[in-house]
């Protein structure tokens, strides 16, 4: 018997109500959080919770991707929520259009909502496989899909960027989105992620391009900056980050 089927029948042996992890299905996944939820009082989080969740519902509305039922699946997080897409949505989907509606959203909510009450998104996004249990999902992509989400660079560019939205994507749909051509990879920048033990490299989206000629670029939607200046921002903040040491199991600020 393989050591796979052993430990499933040791899993059964605990109760009835255990029923085992699945098999293994393959998915485009993604996690979002708010920077400093933490520092916000208990009324003002269950209002950015609540509109965290009207934005992430209209925006996979929009995109055709399933919000209820068992086609996909979504975990709460406190401040944030993770979500397995259906079997059959394409990065594309994710990665541009969903991203895309994401940004709409929450640049509507913070134009129109009182300032104790707008905020920032990370986002992290990966491709992978996991399986089901009772519990939940569970798998070595989805712990890499959370590593992402808690990396210093990603934490760090929310900190820098003025946007709404610091987004990072993994290897794999890093690859997998270039050689179709769905997204620019000039707007992304290779970084490297030291989480827990996760090392890995991963792609922070930036939206003006990492090069010394600025000619052909549009001025930045923000006063007082220049592409220029923004790009040595986080390139420093890179270098910086990853000339540290990889942090143990301590638990990350958030």
């Amino acid at each position: 018997m393989r050591l796979y089927d052993r430990l499933l029948v040791i899993i059964r042996r605990l109760g009835p109500e255990q029923s085992g992890p699945s098999t293994p299905r393959h998915s485009v996944m993604f996690a979002v959080d708010v920077p400093g939820f933490g520092t916000r009082t208990s009324l003002r989080q269950a209002l950015i919770r609540e509109a965290l969740y009207l934005i992430l519902r209209r925006a996979c509305t929009a995109v055709d991707l399933s919000w209820q039922g068992s086609e996909g699946h979504r975990e709460d997080r406190g401040d944030g929520m993770f979500m397995l897409a259906p079997a059959d949505t394409k990065s594309a989907a994710v990665v541009r259009e969903l991203v895309g509606e994401i940004v709409k959203e929450l640049r509507r909510h913070n134009r129109t909502a009182p300032k104790e009450t707008r905020f920032q998104l990370r986002m992290a996004i990966h491709i992978g496989w996991y399986q089901r249990d009772d519990n939940g999902v569970v798998g070595e992509d989805v712990n890499h899909l959370h590593r992402l989400l808690d990396a210093p660079v990603l934490k760090q560019c929310a900190k820098a960027m003025p946007g709404d939205l610091a987004l990072v994507i993994s290897d794999a749909v890093h690859r997998y989105a270039t050689s179709y051509e769905i997204i620019d990879p000039r707007e992304y920048l290779d970084v490297k992620v030291h989480v827990k033990e996760t090392s890995a490299v991963a792609w922070l989206h930036h939206p003006y391009h990492l090069t010394t000629d600025h000619s052909a670029r549009p001025d930045p939607p923000f006063r007082g900056s220049t592409c220029a200046g923004l790009s040595q921002l986080l390139l420093d903040a890179t270098s910086f980050l990853e000339s540290e040491e990889p942090p143990g199991d301590e638990p990350l600020a958030g």
